[in-house]
């Protein structure tokens, strides 16, 4: 039988779409790093598999910082999680928001602090008409 390790208690911090997109463009200011050359954001774009479709030219967060795609399931895979840095903020996207705690307790469970879910997720932000692109999105294939 196994055992699966449970997540940890953590409470995780949201990010409205209205303060995500003054980050931004603060970020993008300065090249998305700051004195030191460490990264100010990074997109955590977490969208299931129907958006990572080849053929699909799906709205992306638009932004000159990191944005790495990928699926929840690939969160277990140490590769895809040593992506992630640890410095600066790291915005979770997930469709609605609503699975943004999970990721962020995982992640947190692998001593990641600096992590974020965009409220209202993707679904919020294309509601309020911020700035998308389209395109590929993943990172790895």
């Amino acid at each position: 039988m196994k055992v699966i390790d449970p997540l940890p208690q953590y409470e995780g911090q949201f990010i409205t779409s209205d303060e995500l997109l003054d980050f931004i463009k603060k970020a993008d200011q300065s090249g998305c790093v700051d004195s030191e050359n460490r990264p100010l954001l990074t997109i955590l774009d977490l969208r299931n598999e129907n958006f990572l479709s080849k053929q699909a030219a799906m709205p992306s967060i638009e932004t000159r910082c990191k944005t790495i795609a990928a699926l929840l399931d690939d969160l277990p895979n140490p590769e895809i999680r040593q992506q992630i840095p640890r410095q600066g903020m790291v915005v979770t996207v997930t469709e609605t928001g609503n699975r943004d705690i999970f990721v962020m307790k995982y992640l947190y469970k692998f001593g990641h602090k600096n992590i974020k879910g965009l409220r209202f997720g993707m679904r919020g932000w294309i509601k309020l008409d911020y700035p998308v692109i389209y395109g590929k999105r993943t990172d790895h294939e």
